[in-house]
């Protein structure tokens, strides 16, 4: 090292690596291979069936939007109550996602708006709400909701509770030329992960659908 006050400092090390071998099998990085693994056990359950997402925070409205266009679905977003209200009168949906916390109108108020129509006694409503205690629960389903998903949301367990109110199989009822948006994925993100050894890149990914890009924000 060779240091000048007020000028900097100079430093120098050596460095001995080994060459590799003629015609040695070229790996791909770690994290590389769990994106391909992952996305090979992507799943489409969803196909046919029309949903409404009522969600007013724009980055779990990205987040559930993918996941449900993924597995398949077509969707709607309503940013509160109000237009979760409005939509259900204009259009038929399978199943409706209901945020229980939102402004202008609530999710409780919306789905007893909703139950008191015609057509909304026997359209099933699932709450998404951070709050999982029994006693929210219960809220939820005095308001009319058929059950509830805890926030956040983990793709095979919104699967899941999907699945239990769908039967018989997905009524195909999305307008027609209202179809998935799903994009292919790339793995190339991966290539900024490389700094994040100490995370859990594998739950991560399953929490945002086996997504990179939307991993990456």
């Amino acid at each position: 090292m060779e240091s000048t006050h007020g000028q900097g400092s100079t430093f120098w090390f050596t460095g001995v690596f080994q060459q590799p071998a003629e015609n040695q099998p070229n790996h791909p990085h770690p994290l590389v291979s769990i994106i391909t693994r992952i996305q090979k056990r992507r799943p489409q359950h969803l196909h046919g069936l029309y949903i409404l997402l009522v969600e007013d925070n724009e980055i779990n409205q990205e987040l559930a939007l993918e996941l449900l266009t993924q597995a398949g679905a077509s969707v709607r977003v309503a940013a509160n109550g109000q237009e979760a209200y409005d939509s259900v009168q204009q259009e038929t949906f399978d199943v409706v996602l209901m945020d229980c916390q939102m402004p202008i109108m609530d999710g409780y108020a919306a789905t007893r708006l909703i139950r008191a129509l015609p057509e909304g006694g026997k359209m099933p409503i699932i709450a998404m709400t951070a709050n999982a205690m029994s006693g929210d629960r219960q809220k939820c389903l005095d308001a009319g909701m058929d059950d509830y998903i805890a926030k956040p949301i983990v793709k095979d367990h919104l699967l899941a509770m999907i699945a239990k109110f769908i039967d018989p199989p997905p009524s195909a009822s999305a307008p027609s030329g209202f179809s998935p948006t799903s994009q292919a994925i790339d793995a190339s993100p991966t290539s900024g992960f490389s700094a994040l050894s100490s995370f859990d890149l594998d739950l991560g990914l399953r929490y945002v659908g086996n997504n990179p890009q939307l991993y990456a924000k």
